[in-house]
């Protein structure tokens, strides 16, 4: 995927051609039980990296596993409108990638110019 606005890079960033004001967002659907024995939250960051800074988190959700069922789907929202450089890149981070659910319309990442 790549147009004159952002280019996806590596499966993984979308990284601005032009700078400006964004709505990003990200939708992450995970399994939700858990049989380790740390019941520690489900963490999903949505990062920023750009030439000029280090890594930095734009917007953090934690979400509690709340299902005894063999696959409780659960889903995180975020998003929120930010002013990006050409050359910056997004990406999505979670606790645990064994978890997400790559399914159709699961799990989703992107950003529109405003």
């Amino acid at each position: 995927m790549s147009n004159n606005l952002v280019t996806l890079e590596n499966g993984k960033q979308l990284t601005v051609k032009r700078e400006g004001l964004y709505y990003v967002y990200t939708q992450v659907t995970f399994c939700s039980n858990r049989e380790a024995l740390s019941q520690a939250p489900f963490i999903v960051s949505l990062c920023l990296k750009s030439s000029s800074e280090s890594e930095r988190i734009l917007l953090r959700a934690a979400t509690s596993h709340s299902s005894s069922k063999p696959c409780g789907q659960q889903s995180t929202h975020l998003g929120g409108v930010f002013e990006l450089q050409s050359g910056a890149s997004l990406f999505v981070n979670v606790t645990d990638p064994s978890q997400v659910s790559h399914g159709t319309g699961f799990t989703s990442f992107g950003l529109l110019k405003l």
